[in-house]
């Protein structure tokens, strides 16, 4: 938990969400925590189990199936307990912290302790992720990459049961007819999360506020990017 040097009971809380299922976030710069602390905002930015740097078994505890109730039983409840310490927050993430942001705000138990949600090259859709799509064509994620993910998202699964854990974890698949109060941020060259299947998730929830960057991927490097990128962010969670 980070505060900004001026604290008042109007303060208000924006959750960080790292990307990398396996990454910790740590007292490192992030120039995504320092910005919103420049504009006055509280930031929490937590580490939900499965990081590295803890052992082996600790790594495994979100892996699979288990992924699913790491939203439930921990992710979940953290957002709630945010709500009601210091009201309502705004949330972000990028990639695996995307997913972890589109998985929350298209939930129909938790979406009502988020006041806005911003998801950064956000994995939409884990069917698209590991198989790709003919029909879009959208390719599968990268041959050393899929190896290393399957691992983490679907543990030892195979076949129809593999399937059906991809489907649950795919906030594209999501019950909810409109997505508000989100804002979608992406590189069109992104090769992980396709511009692709980021449009039809849009579509899909009439998501309206939208960021792309046609020279830019994965990662929003580039730095008139970020800028806007940080802006558009705030523009939503102000209002």
């Amino acid at each position: 938990e980070i505060e900004p040097f001026e604290v008042s009971s109007s303060t208000e809380t924006i959750i960080f969400f790292h990307g990398g299922p396996t990454v910790q976030t740590t007292c490192k710069w992030d120039r995504v925590i320092a910005s919103f602390l420049a504009e006055k905002y509280r930031v929490i930015a937590p580490n939900p189990r499965g990081g590295i740097g803890r052992g082996a078994n600790y790594c495994g505890l979100d892996d699979g199936e288990k992924r699913l109730t790491l939203i439930e039983n921990e992710i979940g409840p953290f957002v709630e307990k945010t709500n009601s310490e210091y009201g309502v927050p705004c949330i972000y993430g990028g990639s695996y912290g995307g997913w972890i942001v589109l998985t929350l705000a298209t939930s129909p138990v938790w979406k009502k302790y988020i006041k806005a949600s911003a998801s950064r090259n956000g994995l939409v859709c884990m069917v698209t992720f590991f198989d790709g799509d003919n029909k879009r064509e959208i390719k599968p994620t990268a041959k050393w990459r899929k190896g290393h993910r399957e691992q983490e998202y679907l543990g030892d699964l195979q076949g129809g049961e593999r399937k059906r854990l991809m489907e649950k974890l795919s906030p594209m698949r999501a019950e909810i007819s409109i997505l508000n109060n989100t804002i979608m941020i992406y590189g069109e060259l992104d090769t992980r999360i396709p511009s692709a299947i980021v449009k039809p998730f849009m579509e899909r929830f009439s998501i309206t506020n939208n960021c792309p960057f046609k020279d830019d991927g994965h990662k929003i490097k580039r730095y008139p990017n970020r800028i806007e990128m940080i802006e558009d962010t705030l523009k939503l969670f102000r209002r």
